[in-house]
């Protein structure tokens, strides 16, 4: 989180946050800066691993799995498990309200064999 440089920005996305104490961490380190904060939660692993900071409040949340998301017999394939997909915040900013988007997108797998989304 130090590496967050907040000076202009005012909505952050993060991926790869799967575990709670992660997002909980991230969001106390730069609470001052960003007050308000959304950590999707989603599959059986409990998170796509998104998480958005904002400055601004969030005022709703949408999120959209993927159809087409792997297999849980795929163990060390965790995009199943981890239920990614597309998050919506939507942030009351001063100016106008701001819908931001993030998704993590489906892993490659075709270093370790064969991979069926490739």
């Amino acid at each position: 989180s130090s590496g967050i440089n907040a000076e202009y920005g005012t909505v952050v996305g993060l991926q790869e946050v799967f575990a709670s104490w992660h997002a909980k961490l991230i969001q106390e380190k730069v609470q001052s800066i960003f007050g308000h904060s959304h950590w999707f939660r989603s599959g059986i692993s409990g998170s796509p691993g998104l998480l958005v900071l904002s400055r601004y409040p969030i005022v709703e949340i949408a999120f959209s799995p993927f159809p087409l998301n792997g297999y849980p017999q795929r163990i060390t394939h965790g995009d199943w498990w981890a239920g990614k997909g597309v998050g919506l915040c939507r942030i009351d900013h001063p100016l106008t309200t701001l819908d931001v988007y993030i998704t993590h997108i489906h892993a490659n797998y075709t270093h370790i064999g064969y991979d069926m989304y490739t």
